[in-house]
């Protein structure tokens, strides 16, 4: 299995497993599920395209201008969107994770971007703990 399917199986098993031991309504946890795996290509080709980075919080951080990387500006707005939307529904998993296991919604966020770096593909920029950006070099 290549290691873009690894990261959607984890991503989805993340979502699936996490999601489903809180006490918020059933149907919220599964459209929040939804949403974050409809946007699972936008958010690897734009990591693909080292537009956007894994940070060591748990978020997408942009790392260039989408304005300098794409030239239709719909398409510029959609991926802002998406990437902020996705970063909103990722705060809300943190927040119900928090509050289910009695930690702070930060160290949450922290473990899963550990988790996000360590399955990776290559080409794909992560911030490691320290703050460093660097590209998950390519499989030898």
């Amino acid at each position: 299995m290549n290691k873009h399917k690894v990261s959607f199986v984890l991503l989805v098993l993340f979502a699936a497993g996490l999601l489903t031991t809180f006490s918020a309504g059933a149907a919220d946890l599964a459209q929040l599920r939804e949403r974050m795996r409809v946007r699972i290509p936008t958010i690897n080709e734009l990591k693909q395209d080292g537009a956007v980075g894994e940070n060591n919080q748990g978020y997408l951080e942009w790392l260039r201008d989408p304005g300098d990387l794409y030239d239709e500006e719909e398409r510029v707005n959609e991926y802002e969107e998406k990437v902020e939307a996705e970063n909103n529904d990722r705060r809300r998993v943190y927040s119900l994770i928090a509050a289910s296991q009695g930690v702070e919604k930060t160290l949450v966020g922290e473990r899963r971007a550990s988790q996000i770096a360590a399955s990776a593909v290559p080409g794909v920029w992560v911030q490691r703990e320290d703050g460093e950006w660097v590209e998950v070099p390519e499989e030898e």
